[in-house]
């Protein structure tokens, strides 16, 4: 017997493993049902095992905690240290139950079984030591961040783990260039995508695009580099939109006014003169102009005039857009209804309605009204989201217009109205800076009327016609007006004139307005496009990847004349602070959004802290965020840095304590 019993376990079953690993899927079910049961039954015995797994675990995060930066190779290491030994363990306990499987006179069901408590217990144990580690960390950080002898001490130690690391992790990053070094290869700097300005890597080699480690790598090897406070205005409007003037008039104004950069915005959609009445002084200066979302040719002209004005060390004309219609807080577009269901003010949509007044039923133009139809030329308009379309907030309001009531001009907007129905209304404006292509939101075109047809020639001679075509017409990117979830997809596919990422300003931003509590919550917080986006969340990752300034002085956008004293009724910090609050990264500036052909006219401006004097270098402050904004510039100007090495708008890591 004694033979056979050798002869049958040298026996080898190649499948007896596989059987094993099987048996143990098989097995958890009533493994579990057995050790909770035993645990149960003895329950001392658990809470004593239980305690000493987690206890352990805690008192060494606590220790580690406290002298381990959270974040860092440090801490991988650590964690791998811990986790390995479990992990090992695990392995080893398959392995030894697969070559017992092997066996020929193998008892595959209890083996299988084994395995399977065994899996279950060490996954509760491992459980058990991760919460109490965990805990344990916690807790040690929270002794290193006391003001305490002990807490100081433990802060000197992460600052010298933290050294090390930095230094460690520099010597590997360096390794690749080298060869690059050798052969005196120089880094282009601010000119190359990827690249800081101060030429080194914005992510190390070893890291993740914008990872933790790669930004703390670029704080460590960034040297501290020459800052200059550079004075001017990032919104501003020429004829082309609803402002007054040429652009090249404008940047030799704001040139001859002492400015360092002067930034034309126009309106990329065509309501943007439907606020403007006779005896506007603009009126008659945009007489004969189309505007720029006809003539998208005007865009490449305000190119080419900036370029001319433009002289690198003394002034740097700049060009953006300013994107989308503008509705009432709380409401749709222009004739839509307001927080309260009432019709709101009866204006065009591209005005600046932040402080619109109600009026009654009674007010409103009979035009607007809702009569009832009588003809084939009366036309259904939704100024809300018409059905089926992405929900914003704003009710559906069907209303019949009879045309021929209707000017022309007003005919073209209540059939724009029409036909983009599903706009995300109720958006507030924002500038993107220095996109060869030209973004414009869609409506309606103007029709031709026999006046103009007559008054071409004319137009011609007095030169209020449309640029002719000596620049290049720019690629032209259509987007539903408003809906920002579009326009920043095409955003992540093109750069700006420096190469870099496009930047986004948010203009005359009204936080307390738009987040009111008293407003339902479909129609609250919907400025920017927020409603177009899925959530909150995604709107703050996507959009904010772009938006980088924000305006937190206003100037009097619609006041002619000029203004010498700007003080805390121009101040909005409430903005700033409630937009930070939301996740994204802005830093402030001064909104001028002059229409008068008055790029000055206010004391206030936008300060941009600047390597040089020139748009890449502008640019890549505003990208940056490195921008103050002041009431007056010639009394009040400054910049902060961090430990003299880290200029105002940077994101820094916190994985030591700093001094």
């Amino acid at each position: 017997m004694s033979e056979y019993t050798n002869l049958l376990a040298s026996y080898r079953n190649p499948d007896g493993g596989r059987q094993v690993l099987l048996e143990a899927a098989t097995e958890l079910p009533s493994a579990a049902r057995e050790l909770a049961t035993e645990a149960w039954e003895h329950p001392w015995e658990t809470a004593r095992h239980a305690i000493k797994t987690a206890g352990t675990a805690a008192v060494m995060g606590v220790a580690l905690g406290a002298i381990i930066p959270s974040r860092g190779p440090a801490a991988a290491i650590t964690g791998f240290i811990f986790g390995a030994p479990i992990v090992i363990n695990g392995i080893r306990r398959i392995g030894n139950a697969y070559s017992a499987g092997e066996r020929g006179d193998a008892d595959i069901h209890a083996i299988g079984h084994a395995l399977a408590r065994d899996t279950i217990s060490g996954t509760v144990d491992l459980g058990l030591g991760f919460a109490g580690g965990f805990a344990g960390s916690e807790a040690g950080g929270a002794i290193a961040r006391s003001n305490t002898p002990v807490g100081d001490l433990c802060q000197r130690v992460q600052r010298f783990v933290l050294l090390g690391e930095n230094k460690g992790m520099s010597a590997l990053n360096k390794a690749p260039n080298l060869l690059k070094e050798a052969t005196h290869e120089p880094l282009q700097g601010a000119q190359v995508e990827g690249m800081a300005g101060n030429g080194l890597p914005r992510q190390a080699w070893f890291a993740g695009k914008d990872s933790a480690l790669a930004n703390r790598l670029s704080q460590f090897e960034t040297p501290t580099q020459e800052f200059n406070l550079r004075m001017g205005s990032l919104h501003g409007h020429s004829r082309y939109s609803d402002g007054m003037g040429l652009p090249k008039d404008i940047y030799a104004k704001a040139k001859a006014e002492g400015m360092d950069f002067y930034t034309i915005t126009d309106h990329n959609h065509l309501a943007a003169r439907g606020g403007i009445k006779p005896g506007d002084p603009r009126a008659n200066d945009e007489a004969g102009t189309p505007i720029i979302a006809e003539a998208p040719v005007e865009y490449s002209q305000t190119f080419a005039d900036a370029k001319a004005a433009t002289v690198d060390g003394k002034f740097v004309g700049m060009v953006g857009i300013e994107m989308g219609t503008i509705g009432k807080v709380g409401g749709g577009h222009g004739h839509g209804i307001d927080s309260d269901g009432a019709p709101a003010a009866v204006v065009e949509p591209g005005v600046h309605t932040q402080s619109a007044a109600r009026v009654s039923e009674s007010q409103v133009p009979s035009a607007l009204k809702s009569p009832a139809p009588t003809s084939l030329h009366e036309a259904q308009v939704t100024p809300g989201p018409a059905s089926g379309a992405k929900n914003n907030g704003g009710a559906p309001v069907e209303r019949a217009i009879q045309t021929a009531a209707l000017t022309p001009k007003e005919q073209a907007i209540a059939a724009a109205e029409a036909r983009d129905a599903g706009h995300y209304g109720g958006v507030n404006h924002s500038n993107i800076f220095e996109t060869s292509e030209f973004f414009r939101a869609t409506r309606q075109p103007r029709p031709e009327t026999l006046s103009d047809v007559l008054m071409k020639p004319f137009r011609r001679l007095l030169g209020v016609s449309a640029p002719q075509e000596v620049v290049q017409t720019p690629k032209v990117i259509d987007y539903n007006d408003g809906d920002y979830a579009a326009m920043v997809t095409h955003l992540d596919q093109i750069k700006d004139t420096s190469g870099g990422r496009p930047i986004i300003q948010l203009n005359h931003p009204r936080y307390l307005a738009d987040e009111d509590p008293n407003l339902p919550a479909a129609l609250r917080g919907r400025d920017y496009g927020v409603k177009s986006f899925k959530n909150v969340a995604e709107w703050r990752e996507k959009f904010g990847k772009y938006a980088s300034l924000i305006e937190v002085i206003t100037g009097e956008a619609l006041n002619p004349n000029p203004v010498e004293h700007m003080g805390e009724h121009d101040i909005a910090p409430v903005n700033l602070a409630g937009y930070i609050d939301k996740g994204l990264h802005v830093s402030p500036t001064y909104g001028r959004d002059d229409h008068f052909a008055m790029p000055g006219g206010r004391p206030a401006g936008t300060g941009i802290l600047a390597a040089r004097l020139d748009k890449a270098s502008l640019l890549d402050g505003m990208r940056e965020r490195r921008t103050m904004a002041t009431t007056n510039t010639k009394l009040l100007q400054g910049y902060m840095t961090v430990n003299d090495a880290h200029p105002m708008g940077s994101i820094l890591d916190q994985a030591a304590i700093n001094d």
